[in-house]
């Protein structure tokens, strides 16, 4: 009984082993085209990554813009205030400074300079205030006084060392610049438009001005603010496309996009974690590497079921090649019994023709050669039946069918009978057979 089962459960494998075999070889190209779009899919995730970077930098860039611009409108109003008019009127402008100054939070003072720089008013009141001193950003005061136009200064450490930057305009009297009316804001108010326009906890902001001071950051204290930029970040200008790769101060690598700020020469600078935008790439090159492998796996299961599948093909064949010797022996075997037949019709026609007149040498001597001649065709029948049962053709010999053929003529005769007509038509310069 198991062996019954046995010879079941190896019929159902033979008959499942080619369908299996197809689907393997089905599955293999969608696995490998699986593989293919889903890298393209995670390069094009990576894209999006470094898209939303820059979306999201030229969104806060648009905002510090839009910030510094409000403040600039504000005191460019305020500087058309009769107040300001030569003479100052001080006492009047430091009530209505005043009262700017609770009104609009991020104004640390206002600071009333002449165009040589030197501080005739602060608001709330400073020990500068008419005693000649210049301002601290003395290259943003100068632009003002030449150009008219409104400036951003550079940040910078005041007396007391906290660090602020001006917004700077000229009151200008008679096509004349008189003074310069200038707001000091803290960054910390310029952090907190990055903050208010949803700058995620675990990325990095930073601004840097025109002379590479840092003014902002959101990974560091107040002391890196007004300091060189390159002591909290470096940046590998190798970065791909728009975007760098950065190193921070405390250690984290980030993926940092880059944009200026309009109206000002300061660049704002916005950093994803690396560890993020590489999961992304990392997780492209491990469905990569998962596709490769299950493409191998797959080939091997395939080249292990083509090669069974190939060799029960030649088992098979094998087989019909012996049914087919064997059709063949029978139907051989059919034609040697005819042609023993009829040597052992030449023995007995001798043994009579002997028995007859045995006296006769010469004519026994006849028959004994007929008889010897049969019995070397006999010999070569069996020998030839014997290689063929062997599958052997060490008895092979080179020979013309042109010249054997016509030996056989009288049996092909026989064996066709009268209804089939015979006729040899050889080419001439045939080539020799091994027979």
């Amino acid at each position: 009984m198991s062996d019954l089962r046995r010879s079941i459960a190896r019929a159902r494998w033979r008959n499942a082993r080619a369908p299996i075999l197809l689907l393997v070889c089905a599955v293999i190209p969608v696995v490998i085209l699986c593989g293919v779009f889903g890298f393209y899919f995670t390069l094009a995730q990576r894209d999006n990554l470094d898209k939303g970077i820059r979306d999201r930098t030229e969104r806060l860039a648009s905002a510090i813009a839009h910030e510094l611009s409000t403040q600039v409108q504000l005191l460019t109003i305020l500087s058309e205030s009769p107040r300001l008019d030569p003479p100052l009127q001080k006492a009047e402008f430091a009530r209505i400074g005043e009262r700017l100054t609770q009104r609009v939070p991020s104004w640390q003072m206002l600071r009333i300079t002449g165009p040589d720089g030197s501080v005739e008013l602060t608001v709330p009141p400073s020990k500068m205030d008419g005693t000649g001193q210049k301002v601290v950003d003395a290259a943003s005061h100068a632009a003002v006084v030449r150009t008219g136009k409104p400036t951003i200064g550079a940040v910078v450490l005041g007396p007391r060392g906290l660090p602020a930057f001006p917004v700077r305009v000229a009151v200008i009297r008679g096509g004349q610049v008189v003074y310069g009316l200038t707001s000091v804001i803290r960054p910390s108010a310029i952090e907190a438009v990055i903050q208010k326009n949803g700058l995620p906890r675990d990325w990095a902001g930073w601004i840097v001005d025109g002379t590479g001071k840092l003014v902002v950051s959101t990974f560091t204290d107040v002391g890196s603010i007004a300091r060189p930029a390159t002591d909290a970040v470096t940046l590998d200008m190798r970065g791909s496309g728009a975007l760098q790769t950065g190193n921070l101060r405390d250690g984290r690598q980030v993926r940092v996009g880059a944009v200026p700020i309009e109206g000002t020469d300061w660049t704002i600078y916005v950093g994803m974690p690396a560890s993020a935008y590489a999961a992304t790439v990392s997780s492209g090159l491990t469905l990569l590497m998962a596709t490769a492998l299950v493409t191998v796996l797959l080939s091997c299961v395939a080249a292990f079921l083509f090669l069974r599948e190939l060799a029960a093909r030649r088992r098979d064949e094998a087989a019909v090649a012996s049914w087919q010797r064997v059709d063949a022996l029978g139907k051989l075997t059919g034609g040697l019994a005819h042609d023993f037949n009829n040597l052992l019709m030449v023995f007995q026609s001798a043994s009579e023709s002997i028995r007859r007149r045995p006296d006769d040498l010469n004519r026994v001597n006849r028959i004994l050669d007929g008889m010897t001649e049969a019995v070397m065709r006999g010999k070569t029948l069996t020998q030839r039946l014997l290689s063929f049962s062997r599958r052997s053709n060490q008895d092979a010999v080179t020979t013309r069918i042109a010249d054997q053929l016509p030996l056989l003529k009288d049996s092909l005769r026989q064996a066709a009978q009268e209804l089939v007509a015979l006729k040899f038509d050889f080419a001439a310069g045939l080539w020799p057979t091994k027979i």
